[in-house]
């Protein structure tokens, strides 16, 4: 049977990447961190990573970050994606993959009515 590539595309949306973005499209940092909620965040990603690990002992594949955020915050949750990965390299946690992380971005347009982003079918 011949070896099929196989993404395994992760999702970060907007406040997974510290940002909020308020009523008319305006981009807010979601809180400044301290010190200790940095480690807190950067502690989070290392876990997701540890588990990114595991699946791959599993089954080799090309691991895809995506930044599903609204478009007026797509440059900064790109860069914060880079941030991530460039800290778990540097941590020694991107070894095990054959090839780089690959960064992309699904860039949301804004929303015309107040209940676009919600998937309830009940709205």
């Amino acid at each position: 049977m011949p070896y099929i590539p196989l993404d395994v595309v992760i999702t970060y949306r907007d406040v997974d990447v510290d940002y909020h973005v308020r009523a008319w499209g305006k981009s807010v940092r979601v809180y400044d961190l301290s010190l200790e909620q940095e480690t807190e965040s950067a502690q989070h990603h290392q876990e997701r990573f540890k588990v990114f690990r595991e699946m791959y002992r599993v089954r080799e594949f090309q691991l895809v970050l995506c930044a599903d955020v609204p478009y007026c915050v797509t440059n900064r949750a790109m860069w914060a994606l880079e941030d991530i990965v460039e800290a778990e390299r540097k941590n020694g946690g991107l070894d095990y993959l054959a090839c780089e992380p690959l960064i992309i971005s699904e860039r949301r347009v804004p929303h015309t009515r107040l209940t676009d982003s919600c998937t309830d079918s009940a709205l």
